[in-house]
């Protein structure tokens, strides 16, 4: 048989970050135990002064029991074991008591004779005359005074064209008659569309005068009116053209049923 020659194994990663890990720790253990000293206790200063208490016997005694002790606030502060204890916290309260003060009952005294003098003094100096209804001035009557208009009395009746159909002067009479009725008669407004060449194409009663035959006479009157004709564009005709919009108010002027003459 031939001897088998066999290969160290060798060590991978892991192993030598263990065995550093390992001497490390191993070294810091070494270093904190070969560091230490060793403490030596000190020793205590030697107190060589005598402290002799000038007190009676049994005062020494109960001092020198309280110094004995390991409470050393007893010397510092008041308590019921140190010796302040019975000078400071163990004492009867005293038995004199002060006498309560008391006074006499004190009534003021009334002067009935001066009741109300000051209201009597006020009365005196302070007279108030009586309101009269005598003493003040009537208060101004107004006056009634009736609005005067510019425009005269009418003594016929009138005939006013508005709107865009004022500049389209009125071709035919524009005389109106006068009406006998009772009363003041109000306008009659008749709204028309006037054509190119002057006649009514559209008319409507838009205000009642207050009397049927005045309204149809205006109605009547304004359908049979002749305006002046437009004068047409080039291109245009008396159908195309545009109608002229505008309000006939009629003012009427009124006849009472005696003859007399009215606005």
């Amino acid at each position: 048989m031939s001897p088998v020659q066999l290969d160290a194994p060798r060590w991978g990663l892991r192993h030598w970050l263990y065995s550093v890990a390992a001497l490390f720790v191993l070294q810091l253990i070494l270093i904190l135990q070969l560091g230490r000293r060793e403490e030596h206790p000190t020793e205590r200063p030697l107190f060589r002064t005598s402290v002799r208490l000038a007190v009676p016997g049994q005062d020494a005694t109960s001092l020198d029991d309280t110094i004995r002790r390991e409470d050393p606030l007893l010397l510092a502060l008041p308590t019921t074991q140190g010796f302040s204890g019975p000078a400071w916290l163990q004492f009867s309260p005293p038995d004199y008591q002060l006498p309560e003060a008391t006074n006499p009952v004190y009534w003021l005294s009334l002067d009935p004779p001066a009741l109300a003098g000051t209201f009597r003094t006020f009365v005196a100096t302070n007279a108030v005359t009586p309101a009269r209804a005598a003493d003040r001035p009537l208060p101004r009557l107004t006056r009634f005074e009736p609005a005067q208009t510019a425009e005269p009395i009418r003594t016929k009746s009138r005939l006013v064209i508005t709107d865009d159909l004022a500049a389209r002067p009125l071709l035919s009479p524009d005389v109106l008659p006068s009406f006998a009725f009772g009363d003041i008669l109000s306008n009659t407004v008749v709204r028309v569309a006037v054509d190119a060449d002057g006649r009514a194409s559209f008319v409507m009663l838009i205000n009642q005068s207050g009397s049927r035959q005045a309204d149809a006479y205006a109605e009547d009157f304004v359908r049979k009116a002749r305006f002046r004709a437009l004068r047409l564009s080039p291109g245009l005709t008396p159908a195309t053209a545009p109608l002229t919009w505008g309000r006939c108010v009629f003012r009427w002027h009124t006849i009472p049923a005696n003859g007399a003459a009215g606005g």
